[in-house]
């Protein structure tokens, strides 16, 4: 069996109510069987993920599908163990409550044989959200379930931070992942946490490196949401664990030692935006309101904690 063009990694834990959705999907893919794999790297799941897998692959056998364990708890241990498992020099990420469009793979492709100096391709993410959304649902929250859509069709090249892709739909060549020291295991979901960021920040080390960042709109997956993650209590862990990330890239990746100033700005701002709203939908805009304040407080509350160590060791960035 020779080497895939394409490697798609499925990084999955207790996910056995959507697993093998999200695997049928890759098997519908436009690119012929030999030239693509799937990987699904088990991180430890306590459910029937594993075996619903393996079977899955079992009844295919004409796919080019494997699946391995990671013991290590972590969505960044299993990322780099499912770079080491694949075959392939290109490795696309995608979650394991996602559905794959038949010609997500095929786009991805044609981002890196159109730009020859792409080093990670980021793709649209929709999402399919539970038909009872709670009060406080808008769509301007919808950043905080992945999704992610740059303006314009077709290929954009990526300028901007605020513009780097999300790990849901993330692909990456496995030389510059590996140049960059791979995904940072200081970073990442573990189990029921879903704090984030690790994809961020490999793109940003990506770029650094000289390479290009690419996002195309034709590349997509539909991001399947779960009604018990769409709680208040959600909501506000995903806050605040965004808001140390993004200090940690203030310090770590742009190293700017930005302080507390602007922070605190921020934070009147949207305490005075919380109490005297009174346009349209009052309430679900201040709760988006509420979220702003929360996010700026932690970023607060983190630089006065302690400074943040070095996650890498490395020089700054020119």
């Amino acid at each position: 069996m020779g080497k895939p063009r394409i490697s798609c990694i499925v990084c999955t834990y207790n996910r056995q109510d959507f697993i093998l959705q999200c695997l049928e999907a890759l098997t519908r893919q436009t690119l012929l069987p030999d030239a693509y794999e799937v990987v699904v790297i088990d991180n430890h799941s306590k459910d029937e993920t594993a075996s619903l897998t393996k079977g899955f692959i079992e009844r295919h056998p004409q796919r080019n599908m494997v699946c391995a364990s990671e013991e290590r708890q972590g969505l960044s241990h299993a990322r780099n163990k499912g770079a080491a498992v694949a075959r392939s020099d290109l490795l696309t990420y995608i979650d394991d409550d996602a559905v794959a469009d038949p010609r997500l793979l095929e786009e991805i492709l044609r981002v890196f044989d159109t730009y020859p100096f792409a080093g990670c391709v980021g793709g649209r993410i929709e999402l399919a959200l539970p038909s009872d959304l709670p009060w406080w649902y808008s769509e301007a929250l919808a950043g905080y379930f992945s999704h992610y859509a740059l303006d314009g069709d077709g290929i954009t090249k990526i300028s901007k931070t605020w513009q780097l892709p999300y790990g849901a739909n993330f692909t990456v060549l496995k030389k510059p992942l590996s140049e960059a020291g791979g995904f940072s295991t200081e970073l990442g979901r573990r189990g029921k946490d879903f704090s984030g960021g690790e994809e961020i920040d490999i793109a940003y080390r990506i770029a650094a490196l000289g390479y290009d960042l690419y996002y195309n709109s034709s590349a997509k997956v539909t991001h399947h949401i779960r009604r018990d993650r769409m709680t208040l209590q959600h909501m506000t862990q995903s806050t605040k664990s965004s808001a140390r990330v993004w200090v940690y890239m203030e310090r770590e990746l742009m190293r700017s030692n930005m302080g507390v100033r602007r922070d605190l700005r921020n934070l009147t701002k949207d305490l005075t935006k919380f109490f005297l709203y009174l346009g349209r939908d009052p309430w679900r805009k201040r709760f988006c309101f509420f979220l702003q304040a929360l996010h700026n407080y932690e970023k607060v509350r983190t630089k006065l904690a302690a400074p943040i160590p070095s996650l890498r060791g490395q020089a700054p960035y020119k």
